[in-house]
């Protein structure tokens, strides 16, 4: 299982270590999506926790791009957990719980967390799909691999 920090906010290195820890207790590696410099040094001295930039043909700032540049490094078919850096403060048994099930994403009775998900796929596949130049996170988890909801309680998410 491949854990991927979606940093489309640009978050702080301490934000970075962060998330990045709580997708280590899940997962074997790391991957952080940053073109700042001071960032991929810092980084580049855990061996678990992998800095990688956005590649083109779909370097677009955002989401899925992020997890286009992760899958770069990890072709073939893949387990994929991904956290944003603004939920940094998930509690970590919420990320147990999606390694659980396959092709899930969290969401509580009121909002859906699409940026926290579980879900496999390729490179190959994942290029399919932004060849279509959808970009749209949302789209991908619930239309493209069919993720479903993982249902917690507010209070038990943060």
């Amino acid at each position: 299982m491949i854990g991927i920090v979606l940093n489309t906010n640009n978050a702080s290195i301490n934000d970075l270590q962060i998330t990045a820890n709580k997708l280590l207790l899940i997962s074997n590696q790391v991957i952080i999506t940053s073109d700042d410099q001071n960032v991929q040094n810092y980084f580049n001295l855990h061996s678990s926790s992998k800095v990688v930039t956005q590649q083109r043909p779909f370097n677009k700032n955002n989401c899925l791009s992020e997890i286009y540049a992760a899958s770069l490094y990890f072709p073939e078919q893949s387990d994929f957990v991904t956290l944003s850096t603004e939920f940094k403060q998930l509690k970590p048994v919420i990320l147990t719980n999606l390694t659980n099930n396959s092709n899930c994403y969290a969401a509580t009775i009121k909002q859906n967390y699409y940026s926290i998900s579980h879900f496999n796929i390729n490179n190959y596949d994942l290029s399919q799909y932004l060849n279509l130049d959808d970009f749209n996170l949302k789209q991908f988890i619930t239309q493209e691999i069919q993720c479903l909801p993982l249902i917690f309680s507010t209070g038990n998410m943060f």
